[in-house]
């Protein structure tokens, strides 16, 4: 956050969670939003005219940022997952829709008509056949990206019932957890699966609510105070 005040001046501090700034880094105009990948304390930069001046605005980022000891990093996985926060093409891609990835909320149909808003309403209506789920997961730490699905079997006839799309190690929570696509009708919370996993084989899992962690969002929309 100092360096965004640096940059911008304290009133980009007020930003509510989620609330955007229209404002200019010297000559270059830019959209401030008060979100992130990471559910921390965080903001999002967007550009205009990005593919004029993209390199300007980085460079200018990483000019000002020396005195932060500001680094060029990805956003954490581990907690975005912790968070509940989908990475698109892995834990959903074109196949799914809204209801099936918990997002149902930002569907608005009572909106004049829009590109698939008919499917839209009929799935509503008539429910869907899968959903994607939380998981704690047994085993020892998983401490690099799954590069594939993880089956997720019924633990007692030992069927594939699922996969899971992202998994890590939580050190908040001191266990593996996991964002699973799961059949509606074997999807409750407090059920019992078991997980493959490549160094551990067959753990146990536990189906369980996302966010995994501040599932009110309290720490990325706290209130923040000048040069904090």
């Amino acid at each position: 956050s100092m360096l965004v005040e640096k940059l911008f001046g304290p009133d980009v501090l007020q930003l509510p969670y989620y609330g955007i700034l229209h404002a200019n880094l010297g000559d270059l105009p830019v959209v401030i939003s008060r979100t992130g990948f990471s559910a921390e304390v965080g903001f999002e930069i967007y550009l205009k005219n990005a593919t004029l001046n993209a390199d300007v605005l980085w460079n200018a980022l990483l000019d000002a940022g020396k005195e932060f000891n500001l680094r060029v990093i990805a956003p954490s996985h581990i907690r975005r997952l912790e968070a509940g926060i989908l990475s698109y093409g892995q834990d959903m891609d074109i196949e799914n829709n809204p209801y099936e990835v918990r997002l149902g909320w930002q569907v608005d149909l009572s909106k004049p008509d829009f590109i698939g808003k008919d499917a839209l309403t009929r799935i509503k209506a008539e429910g869907v056949k899968q959903r994607l789920r939380g998981l704690r997961i047994g085993g020892a730490p998983i401490e690099w990206y799954n590069e594939d699905f993880y089956h997720v079997l019924d633990s007692d006839s030992g069927e594939q019932i699922g996969f899971i799309s992202s998994a890590f190690y939580s050190p908040s929570l001191e266990t593996n957890i996991g964002l699973a696509m799961m059949p509606i009708d074997q999807s409750a919370f407090g059920s019992k699966v078991k997980v493959i996993l490549p160094k551990d084989g067959k753990v146990d899992a536990e189906i369980v609510r996302v966010p995994f962690v501040d599932p009110n969002k309290e720490r990325p929309s706290q209130s923040l105070q000048s040069g904090s």
